[in-house]
């Protein structure tokens, strides 16, 4: 109940901060362009998918290392718990001793980086794997007591857990050190209708330049990075991320952008084409901030003649189907304002509260 109580409150003061900073004279400036630039801007997003719509916004991400691709071998730590076992012939109280006491407590707990045996001086083993550890701890050993030799065991050495939140059916996968990106996801119960373009992977509270839709839709493996215990995966809803679609259709409304794109083709046939009251000649998308938008003046004739991947819709953009030529374009962008606020603040509280 309090969680949803401060959910509903910072919904609240998000629009009352919306409602507070709206301009009370809406004056927009706009640019006006061709078809020529919208596929161009097409291309742009096609080539690069999630990075290049995200381009188009500002957005920038650091690139992914070699290192993201990199198995990595288990080193201990403080908190790992050792089991070890000694051999030394002739001393079977002291090696049985040893056993007895690793099996009662569980194995020798790493602590400030040490391990430390009753009878043997501490040594440091933070950082090394488990073979590097035996090398030390046996060479240790040695020079207090010639002979002996020494076996350990980690149990669950290099395994880990990635959180998973969103359209999931498992909140959790069990990694080790090789796991990777694709393994993760098809453990995890991704739902059909997910928004890949909108999900994204943290680590260290970061988000990873990874397109899980190229990764999980068109099988692009340089995508699949290996996973570390902590990271953290989020899986959109399938409306997270629209176009909407306005004016002379059949049925106006938002359209699911899955993959972050869709065709504008494909978009209007969504929306039940264009009737006979609507101007093919004249389809206008729009965007960018409202206040300062970019519109793309096209004809269904152009839209037609031109590849769909040279006629894409990205997250925000709103198509608008006329009746007739808008030439006075500061007029009618003031009069769909209050419908694009609506829809820009609907889509804001969904990603303040989620």
């Amino acid at each position: 109940m309090l969680d949803y109580s401060l959910m509903l409150f910072r919904s609240i003061l998000l629009v009352l901060l919306l409602s507070a900073c709206a301009p009370k004279t809406f004056t927009p400036c706009y640019q006006v362009f061709g078809p020529e630039e919208f596929a161009a801007e097409s291309d742009l997003i096609a080539k690069e998918g999630k990075f290049g719509i995200e381009a188009l916004e500002g957005k920038t991400f650091c690139d992914l290392t070699e290192e993201d691709f990199q198995s990595k071998s288990f080193c201990l730590d403080d908190g790992d718990k050792v089991q070890i076992t000694l051999f030394l012939p002739g001393r079977e109280d002291l090696v049985n001793n040893i056993q007895c006491l690793s099996e009662r407590i569980g194995g020798f707990k790493v602590e400030g980086g040490e391990i430390e045996l009753p009878g043997f001086e501490p040594v440091y083993v933070k950082g090394l794997s488990v073979k590097e550890a035996r090398a030390k701890m046996k060479a240790s050993f040695q020079e207090e007591v010639k002979g002996i030799d020494l076996f350990i065991s980690v149990r669950d050495a290099g395994k880990g857990k990635v959180e998973l939140l969103g359209m999931v059916q498992h909140d959790h996968i069990d990694i080790g050190g090789s796991t990777r990106l694709f393994e993760v996801l098809s453990k995890a119960r991704i739902a059909p209708d997910a928004n890949l373009y909108a999900s994204y992977v943290l680590r260290d509270d970061a988000p990873l330049k990874v397109d899980l839709n190229r990764l999980i839709r068109e099988g692009d493996m340089s995508q699949n990075v290996v996973m570390r215990s902590g990271d953290k995966i989020y899986i959109a809803h399938g409306l997270e991320k629209t176009a909407l679609v306005m004016g002379e259709v059949r049925q106006p409304k938002p359209i699911p952008l899955v993959s972050g794109s869709t065709s504008l083709r494909e978009a209007i046939a969504l929306s039940g084409g264009i009737p006979f009251t609507g101007d093919e000649r004249h389809i206008y998308v729009i965007r960018g901030d409202i206040c300062q938008p970019q519109i793309y003046m096209l004809s269904m004739c152009q839209i037609l003649q031109e590849n769909n991947k040279r006629m894409l819709l990205i997250p925000g953009d709103v198509v608008y189907v006329s009746e007739k030529p808008i030439t006075r374009w500061n007029h009618f962008l003031t009069q769909i304002q209050p419908t694009l606020t609506a829809v820009l603040s609907a889509q804001a509280i969904y990603d303040f509260t989620r």
